[in-house]
């Protein structure tokens, strides 16, 4: 449906990404992307506009990295962004552009364009990281970028999360796939 690289295909690339970097001694850095009020974009407009909402939005970050990093889809409204030789410095700039660019890009095909913003974590990628680690920490830093007002972009920084911030981290992925999960009957219901 969005034409990005699906989760199990993005996270094998991303650890091939962090591993040639990390051997290589050039920076990598991660983006963990999650679309604004998704849920009430398919309460308000339709499962239908949800779905072309992802698309829309996967379009206009892909037509925004002009190749600059591998682009794949986590799960429901979530997507990741792999940048190879990308401080976390240039990742932040990037992820303003691409918040920037959403926000200026609505939705147009269902008779009112419906506005998108969308809320990024930013992580780099150290000696001996996983691409588990990376995405921890990128996680920790959109759940800040959530709870500051979303529509923004927070870098996740150097400092290792503790055990309570691993499972706080791991327990926001967890509900954000849960409802993505619960829509999946109503879709097939609506599709089928």
């Amino acid at each position: 449906m969005t034409g990005a690289l699906s989760r199990r295909a993005f996270i094998e690339l991303g650890e091939r990404i962090f591993a040639s970097c990390t051997a290589h001694a050039r920076p990598a850095a991660f983006l963990l992307l999650d679309l604004d009020y998704f849920k009430q974009i398919n309460d308000r407009y339709g499962h239908a506009a949800g779905d072309a909402a992802l698309g829309h939005f996967a379009d206009t970050v892909t037509a925004c990295l002009a190749g600059r990093g591998t682009f794949g889809r986590i799960g429901g409204e979530e997507f990741g962004v792999v940048l190879s030789d990308h401080t976390e410095g240039e990742a932040f700039l990037l992820a303003e552009e691409i918040g920037r660019t959403v926000r200026v890009t609505p939705v147009g095909r269902f008779g009112q364009p419906i506005r998108l913003t969308v809320s990024i974590g930013i992580a780099s990628a150290g000696l001996g990281d996983t691409m588990t680690d990376v995405m921890i920490r990128a996680d920790m830093a959109l759940y800040a970028s959530k709870a500051d007002g979303r529509d923004r972009c927070t870098i996740a920084g150097r400092l290792q999360p503790d055990a309570s911030g691993r499972v706080l981290a791991a327990a926001a992925a967890q509900l954000r796939a849960a409802e993505a999960y619960s829509l999946a009957p109503q879709l097939l219901r609506d599709t089928g």
